[in-house]
């Protein structure tokens, strides 16, 4: 995360570590394995830059990397309807919840909704990220807007609270 927590710092992660470091490269804090101190503590009320960093980093890379997270030789997938495949994730792979949904729109097969638990709040944290709309850059569609919200058990996202609201105005194939 470039200028993040301030300008001229930046936020990594790094497989299972997190650090901030000055544009440069000097590392200002880390923390090895963060995932090991959620939920619980005083995580549960307030979190440092470290733990944000962790969350947020994780959850942005799982949100934009697909669809070529289809193609991970180390995530299991299957087909569990027409419309819905099913993500078994090892733990080498910092992420929500080991088992995910993602749910398609029939006849485009563009991303309309992911379900997962947000397990670093708690197994209670069952989640519906839910595709709004759809932009295109060069002829790629994207999720241009996305809202999050709590999950009913039946799968389907309540109308509120916003739990994350993400828009994509702008990106690009590097």
């Amino acid at each position: 995360m470039s200028h993040w927590p301030k300008p001229g710092q930046r936020g990594v992660l790094d497989g299972g570590s997190v650090r901030i470091e000055l544009d440069e490269g000097r590392v200002l804090s880390s923390r090895e394995n963060p995932r090991s101190l959620f939920p619980g503590g005083r995580r549960r009320f307030r979190w440092d830059d470290l733990d944000f960093l962790y969350f947020a980093g994780y959850a942005a890379w799982n949100y934009v990397t697909l669809p070529a997270l289809l193609l991970r030789e180390d995530i299991a997938w299957s087909e569990v309807s027409e419309t819905t495949l099913e993500a078994k994730f090892p733990p080498s792979i910092p992420t929500h919840s080991p088992v995910q949904h993602f749910h398609f729109e029939p006849g485009t097969a563009l991303l309309r909704q992911h379900d997962y638990t947000a397990e670093v709040f708690g197994d209670w944290a069952a989640a519906a990220n839910v595709v709004e709309e759809h932009g295109a850059w060069e002829g790629i569609p994207y999720p241009s807007r996305r809202k999050v919200t709590p999950r009913k058990k039946d799968g389907t996202p309540r109308p509120f609270p916003l739990l994350v609201g993400i828009t994509i105005e702008d990106w690009q194939l590097v």
